[in-house]
């Protein structure tokens, strides 16, 4: 989603969102892990403004890290997984984020 969306705050906010409402979630149990794991902190500028000014590359390698973090035991508990992630091969890095209540 996030690896072959286009990379404007609109289009960021409506991927999340949307997802969100797929899980049955509010937006705010998405863009709260997704800011500590972008920021390492609770509290930053626009979640997505933050995501095009950072740029594609390194939220995805930033949420990934998070990824191996939260295996480990040592991060926020929301998001559990990333799968199909890989930077080497453009037509296969589509990132899905696993989230828990």
């Amino acid at each position: 989603m996030l690896a072959s969306c286009a990379f404007e705050t609109e289009a960021l906010e409506n991927i999340v969102r949307d997802y969100a409402a797929d899980l049955g979630l509010s937006a705010g149990k998405l863009i709260h892990p997704l800011r500590l794991a972008l920021t390492g902190g609770t509290s930053s500028p626009g979640l997505f403004d933050m995501m095009v000014v950072l740029g594609r590359d390194v939220c995805l390698r930033r949420l990934a890290f998070a990824m191996t973090q939260y295996r480990r035991k040592t991060f926020h508990p929301g998001i559990t997984h990333v799968t199909n992630y890989s930077p080497r091969q453009p037509g296969r890095d589509n990132l899905r984020l696993r989230v828990v209540l």
